[in-house]
């Protein structure tokens, strides 16, 4: 298992290095990652969101999706309340406190669960996806902008939760698609990896790397999001017992861990260029954490195993 996780994260990188080769041979530029992000965001995850919930609603496939969404609001509910302490700690920037709190669940988890466990466990990775996006546009959003409250509309509104939601219709309903529009759609799906790193790469490649790595605050944020929270939800993933309740508890639990692991969610930067707060510190911790989660989610996913 941890040398699939590393073959796939490794590959990954390379298509990141593909994107900075790009940036730097002048063939594209840096801001052009938007367009890339934008793609990804609104076609690509949506589909591969809804294409994933093709599949018989059997007894497991409930109790498994409701234990997710469970383990889901349990370890978000964690980093957000972990996240108070340790803005006063370390003075934390709100973007520094929203990129230790939130993971690029989405882009880099789905690939990886595909990888590592199989197409049919890709469904159950979609729980956190939601879960966190509606954290992340309530509470994530109040941190960016030092806002008290938020906008429920906004969140319901959000096309990947909207994908959830067709998701579940589809799921409940055992619709499926014509062999043109699946096949249609799993190629849509296919590009989510190359497409996601080939934007941080674009972002990498217009990045002053050496005044990014002699800053010793993105060190700090690195630390906080890839190791010291992820270990945390390590303990209660391995030890609480929850994996006991499902025949194939500890590899649904394990998608978790790969959620809870990842690097800094990409919308934190999405949000913080809306919002004009310092999008390109939120897209260098982005870059920083997604290159050192190479080491850090194969080291994180062997302890879990031992």
């Amino acid at each position: 298992m941890t040398i699939l996780l590393i073959n796939k994260i490794a590959s990954m990188l390379i298509m990141m290095l593909a994107g900075v080769l790009l940036v730097k041979l002048k063939l594209v530029r840096p801001e052009e990652s938007r367009l890339l992000s934008t793609i990804a965001v609104y076609l690509i995850l949506p589909v591969t969101i809804v294409r994933t919930f093709q599949i018989e609603l059997s007894k497991d496939v409930a109790s498994g999706f409701l234990l997710m969404t469970v383990v889901a609001v349990l370890i978000l509910l964690g980093f957000v309340l972990l996240g108070i302490p340790s803005k006063k700690i370390f003075k934390l920037t709100p973007v520094e406190q929203a990129s230790i709190v939130y993971s690029n669940a989405g882009n880099l988890i789905l690939p990886l669960v595909s990888a590592t466990l199989g197409d049919e466990y890709i469904i159950y990775a979609t729980p956190f996806m939601a879960v966190q996006l509606v954290f992340l546009w309530s509470h994530g959003k109040m941190v960016i902008c030092g806002e008290r409250g938020f906008d429920l509309r906004k969140v319901l509104l959000n096309v990947n939760i909207i994908s959830v939601g067709i998701g579940v219709v589809v799921m409940l309903t055992g619709l499926r698609f014509p062999g043109l529009i699946d096949d249609t759609m799993a190629s849509i799906s296919s590009l989510l990896a190359p497409v996601s790193m080939l934007t941080t790469g674009f972002l990498l490649g217009g990045m002053n790397l050496r005044r990014i790595v002699m800053n010793k605050r993105i060190w700090l944020v690195s630390a906080l999001r890839l190791l010291v929270f992820p270990l945390i939800s390590l303990v209660l993933l391995k030890y609480s017992g929850l994996a006991s309740l499902m025949p194939d508890g500890k590899k649904l639990l394990m998608i978790s861990l790969f959620a809870a692991a990842a690097p800094s969610a990409a919308t934190v930067m999405q949000q913080a260029q809306v919002y004009g707060h310092d999008a390109d510190y939120a897209g260098a911790i982005n870059v920083i954490t997604t290159t050192l989660c190479v080491v850090t989610m194969p080291l994180l996913t062997m302890l879990y195993e031992l």
